[in-house]
């Protein structure tokens, strides 16, 4: 791949370097990652590189246990949902974080609403991980936090 094809496309070089070391990974030919990167608006390349990070460049570190669907009930309340749960739970662990309030966490991106449905992913951590590490993941695999 050259340089100028890169320049000239949708993504930039150092996203170009990475996306043909994918491709490589995934047993393209040259030829064929020339095509990917020369396509019309890069969108050929764009749809590549969204697939195949999410399954070449996972992090191994992490390693699916389960995964199912999950509905939100219909009558789920988020207001307050914290304190609940804090209220009913806390004596069950050993240690609640005293700040893990709906106070502190009432602007949540997503907010849950009855109805609404989620793929659940249930990872084990195999290796020493940093919290860096661990929202890197997630948003790799289009994670939620709620």
């Amino acid at each position: 791949m050259s340089a100028k094809s890169v320049r000239g496309s949708a993504i930039g070089y150092h996203q170009g370097h990475e996306f043909l070391k994918v491709l490589e990974k995934a047993g393209l030919t040259g030829d064929i990652a020339q095509d990917v990167i020369n396509s019309r608006g890069n969108q050929k390349a764009k749809l590549m590189m969204s697939t195949l990070e999410g399954v070449i460049l996972r992090d191994e570190r992490f390693t699916l246990v389960k995964s199912f669907g999950m509905t939100v009930p219909e009558n789920y309340e988020s207001h307050n949902r914290l304190d609940i749960f804090r209220a009913e739970c806390e004596k069950e662990f050993y240690y609640y974080n005293p700040n893990i309030t709906d106070a502190n966490y009432g602007h949540p991106s997503l907010k849950l609403s009855p109805g609404l449905k989620f793929m659940v992913k249930v990872f084990q951590i195999t290796d020493t991980v940093s919290s860096d590490d661990c929202l890197k993941f997630l948003k790799a695999e289009k994670g939620v936090l709620l």
